[in-house]
């Protein structure tokens, strides 16, 4: 005959178990909904997926964005800017190269990855917007996308 600590013991183990399983591993990439700042035939890039790691987005540590893309021209050179807001209110700016780590330009038409790693600095919120804008260097908008980052906050002493 089972004990009353012995089944609690039993039960536990199992709420363990299964919080272990349904609970979402931010160690890996996880894909997110986007939508383009205005309609997708107007850009020369076209973005098939977003992949963030860590997710929920860890405010203060390294994001990783992994966006698929591919293009319908050749890209001599351009800079990927990146916008968060909180609601209409924008918290950060910051642009870097295209051409740069793993992409080589010219960048010739067909599938490209895109990796982005960036440490944003902002207040403790439930989520963010984030507006990433590829541009060609002195040309033009090559394509613009925007999703939500949900984050959470890890305390200094939690590291």
């Amino acid at each position: 005959m089972a004990t009353p600590s012995s089944s609690f013991s039993v039960l536990l183990l199992l709420a363990a178990a299964i919080c272990l399983i349904l609970l979402p591993d931010s160690a890996h990439a996880t894909p997110v909904d986007f939508q383009y700042c205005v309609d997708e035939v107007l850009y020369r890039v076209s973005v098939y997926e977003v992949d963030i790691t860590p997710y929920p987005a860890v405010l203060k540590k390294p994001i990783t964005f992994n966006i698929s893309a591919s293009t319908v021209v050749n890209i001599q050179a351009g800079e990927v800017e990146m916008e968060v807001y909180d609601g209409k209110i924008r918290l950060y700016s910051g642009t870097t190269e295209l051409c740069k780590g793993d992409i080589h330009c010219p960048i010739l038409p067909g599938y490209f990855d895109l990796s982005e790693v960036r440490t944003i600095m902002l207040p403790s919120g439930p989520f963010y917007t984030v507006k990433m804008t590829l541009r060609e260097t002195g040309r033009f908008e090559l394509t613009c996308i925007s999703f939500k980052l949900p984050s959470r906050f890890v305390p200094l002493r939690a590291q």
